[in-house]
């Protein structure tokens, strides 16, 4: 009699899984249509033992890493097809648009209302792409985080202080003259002074360190 030790048990399943994904290749449409009709007979008694097992073991550490296990695997498969994501979610987005752009634009009206952070993000992120220009966000986003904490600010360019409530972030030098989206490129600015520096470069103050002063 053979004994069954582990590498003898993994070299059969090996085996066995490489002769089942030959069979499978070679019969794709048969093993699809076989595969269906098992799912559709057996549905309802596997919905029942899932949520019977669901019930019984509420808070599986099992169950736990294997969400965790998948949301990785997830995770490193995107990563790695992230362009061929994007590209299928422009083109849902264009499909939804095409369908009710009234209802497209309403909602994304109500949706820079109520996130204003992540709309400036966002436009900054584009703005940056447009002009081939470095872009950092997560750094960026923390830093910006942590300025709106505060009470006041200084701004950059004519040191007046101001409430954060009023903040505008601005590139130091444009991204529209070649300016990087950086931490090192944004500084603080009060409304006044951003909208009269626009794309210029006139408004420019040279300050080493973060450009934003400690009240």
């Amino acid at each position: 009699m053979v004994k069954l030790t582990p590498e003898l048990i993994e070299s059969r399943r090996a085996r066995w899984r490489a002769v089942y994904h030959k069979y499978k290749v070679k019969n794709l449409e048969t093993h699809r249509a076989t595969a269906m009709r098992s799912h559709w007979k057996h549905r309802d008694k596997k919905i029942a033992a899932m949520k019977a097992w669901n019930a019984a073991h509420p808070y599986s550490s099992w169950s736990e890493a294997k969400k965790a296990i998948k949301r990785e695997k997830w995770r490193n498969w995107y990563h790695a097809n992230i362009e061929q994501q994007r590209a299928i979610h422009r083109e849902k987005t264009k499909a939804r648009y095409a369908e009710n752009p009234r209802r497209f634009l309403e909602y994304n009206r109500k949706w820079a209302i109520k996130n204003p952070e992540k709309k400036l993000e966002i436009s900054q992120r584009r703005r940056a792409r447009k002009f081939h220009s470095t872009v950092n966000p997560e750094t960026i986003a923390t830093w910006m985080t942590k300025v709106k904490s505060k009470k006041a600010a200084r701004c950059y360019y004519c040191d007046k202080v101001f409430s954060t409530e009023q903040i505008h972030f601005d590139h130091i030098k444009p991204l529209s003259k070649g300016g990087v989206h950086s931490v090192e490129n944004i500084c603080v600015s009060c409304p006044t002074c951003n909208l009269k520096k626009g794309s210029s470069l006139s408004f420019n103050k040279t300050k080493p360190g973060q450009t934003l002063l400690e009240i």
